[in-house]
């Protein structure tokens, strides 16, 4: 049974690895993963979801007379608050 499995990967300056178990070192031969074949893709075009005007935007009036339209009572607002399904 292993007690303590703790390894420790060493890079060296001579550009040799090793793995260190319970002190002792062990040779790796490092394997490079070979590049994937990609299928080629297509260049993106540029699709322009906003044109760019110099002049500035017009100010959104939707809140225009919201507030002029008169609410219901606030007995009847409060019902309504608490009201349940």
């Amino acid at each position: 049974m292993i007690d303590d499995a703790t390894s420790r990967l060493e890079k060296r300056l001579d550009g040799e690895a090793a793995i260190r178990f319970r002190d002792r070192r062990l040779d790796v031969t490092l394997c490079l993963a070979t590049p994937q074949a990609t299928a080629p893709t297509k260049p993106k075009t540029a699709t322009a979801r906003f044109v760019k005007n110099s002049s500035p935007r017009e100010k959104s009036r939707w809140m225009d007379g919201f507030l002029k339209k008169p609410g219901p009572p606030m007995g009847k607002a409060i019902h309504i608050a608490n009201a349940t399904g």
